[in-house]
């Protein structure tokens, strides 16, 4: 709330915000909203899991505590990466952005199976997993640095720059699953994110 009324929104909780300091100040809407454009968006999601279903509900019922009136379209999965289509300069917005939730996609996020976060799998032009084609001259520059230049301080002014920019808006992973594990049983946790188990790391006592 305190972001949005910072930056001429008029927050209206239970309701939806609309822009009242049009322009492309630090302090304004933003450049092409116009005065008493409301905040609204539409989230096409994968349907299939009934705990997805849940989730993506309570999404919607925690945006409108801000004023944000979210429509969600549940779709079936090939539907969705048919919509799924790389953000297109449009007049007076510069790129529009594409808000879709398309289930797991933990194993990008996560930098599987490389885990070095460098963003050159996800951000970077033109990169295999880079689903929405977010592209950025300067994001581009940072992320080859991060893996070219030594030390992490190359790494880490790629990671503070896409802070700023926000390429995606992530989302956690739906439940997967319940884990019962023996208090006898050591070294299983903590689990991995990706659901992997090493039973070479396990001893009982």
């Amino acid at each position: 709330k305190s972001l949005l009324s910072d930056h001429g929104w008029a927050v209206r909780a239970g309701g939806t915000d609309s822009c009242s300091r049009p322009g492309s100040g630090a302090r304004d809407c933003g450049a092409g909203i116009k005065r008493g454009m409301e905040l609204r968006l539409t989230l096409v999601y994968t349907t299939g899991s009934a705990v997805f279903d849940d989730m993506m509900q309570e999404l919607r019922s925690a945006y409108s505590l801000a004023g944000i009136d979210l429509t969600l379209q549940p779709s079936a999965s090939s539907q969705v990466f048919t919509e799924l289509s790389p953000c297109q300069p449009k007049t007076g917005f510069g790129c529009h952005w594409d808000l879709i939730a398309y289930g797991d996609v933990g194993y990008a996020y996560t930098y599987s199976p490389d885990f070095y976060p460098s963003g050159d799998e996800i951000f970077a032009t033109g990169a295999g997993s880079n689903f929405n084609g977010y592209s950025d001259a300067r994001a581009d520059q940072l992320i080859r640095a991060s893996y070219s230049a030594p030390g992490l301080e190359p790494l880490f002014r790629y990671e503070n720059y896409l802070t700023e920019q926000l390429p995606v808006v992530w989302i956690p992973n739906i439940y997967y699953q319940l884990s019962e594990i023996k208090s006898s049983l050591h070294g299983a946790v903590p689990q991995d994110p990706n659901l992997n188990i090493y039973p070479q790391e396990w001893s009982v006592s």
